[in-house]
């Protein structure tokens, strides 16, 4: 199943400062899509990736060790898609 994280601008600028270059979770992130919100008065930036429900699984566990800050957008991706 596929998964669409969305992290804000500031936490996968974070979550990709803690990622090896070389690691799997670099590979994941490194090519998110960033999309700006000028829904409201108040915009913000978001950047968006797409990934295999395992991928997903994996990114969560390292964002718990290394960038609890993405932690809550993350979890909150895969229990949407689940429940689709």
């Amino acid at each position: 199943m596929k998964i669409l994280i969305e992290l804000p601008q500031e936490h996968y600028q974070r979550l990709l400062s803690v990622c090896d270059p070389s690691s799997a979770e670099y590979r994941l992130i490194g090519n998110g899509l960033v999309v700006e919100d000028k829904e409201g008065v108040d915009s913000h930036t978001v950047v968006t990736f797409l990934c295999e429900d395992d991928e997903a699984s994996a990114l969560l566990n390292f964002a718990k060790a290394r960038c609890p800050e993405a932690v809550l957008s993350i979890a909150t991706a895969i229990a949407l898609a689940r429940q689709i």
